[in-house]
Parts: structure tokens; sequence; C-alpha cells
């Protein structure tokens, strides 16, 4: 029994690890940081503009001017606006022809970190934000 155990886990490594590709996390984080910091504020000011600047034709899509003014209402209301450079990385993963990566950011009105995930991908050679996602104690309320 402890054998068959032994081996679901180590086969089970072995699928994990080669489903998830190695990264560049440095590399990663020449966009990414930058990126997201622009989409944070760009939250803050209301300035739809800044804030989509980087995205993808389809997030553009999917979130228009309307949504994201409505998101803000919903997301400060509960945490508040983001605390400028506050943002930590986390971890940066890669799945498929996205690249996910984490953050712990601060926001006004939450005690605890925000955490924010951001979805790059990467279209004809300039990567992008496809996805944005946030979690945290005030969120889940």
């Amino acid at each position: 029994m402890k054998i068959k155990i032994i081996i679901f886990l180590l086969s089970l490594f072995i699928i994990l690890n080669l489903s998830c590709s190695k990264i560049d996390v440095n590399k990663v984080r020449e966009y990414a940081d930058p990126m997201t910091e622009n989409l944070l504020i760009g939250r803050n000011e209301k300035n739809y503009e800044k804030y989509s600047k980087d995205f993808s034709d389809e997030m553009k899509e999917a979130v228009s001017e309307e949504k994201f003014l409505e998101s803000i209402d919903l997301i400060e209301g509960k945490i508040g606006k983001y605390i400028e450079n506050s943002k930590k990385f986390d971890s940066a993963t890669k799945n498929n022809n996205y690249i996910i990566v984490t953050y712990k950011a601060k926001f006004t009105d939450e005690s605890s970190d925000v955490t924010v995930r951001i979805v790059f991908e990467d279209i004809n050679g300039e990567m992008k934000i496809s996805g944005e996602f946030y979690d945290s104690p005030n969120l889940r309320k």
C-alpha cells in the first residue's frame, strides 16, 4: 500500500513539473511589473485609456469602459484604492500560451494583502494583458 502511494505521488509530481514550463522570472518582470502598475494606477484614476493601454483586443472587448467603471465601484467598495508602488512580486507561472503573474498589494480599505493576478499573453511577439483577478478577505465577504 505504501509503495502505491509513493508511486502515485511521484507520478503526480512528474506530471505537474512537465505541465508547467520553466520561465525566466526576470524577463517576465521586465514587462509585467510596469504594465501591472499602470493598470492599477489607471484603475485608481478611473482612467480607462491608461488602465486598458496594454490589453489584448479580446480583453478590451470583454472589459468595456462601462464595465470598467462598474468594476471599480465593486472593488473599491470592498477594498478601497490601490496604494501606489505597494505591489510585491509573488510568483510567475506559465500555462499554455499564458503567463500568470501574482502580486501581493496594499489597498486602502483592506487590512490584509490583496492578491492581484494578471494574465499575460504573447500576441504577435508583444505581451498583452488578457486577464485580471483580485482576491482578499474583504472581497470574499
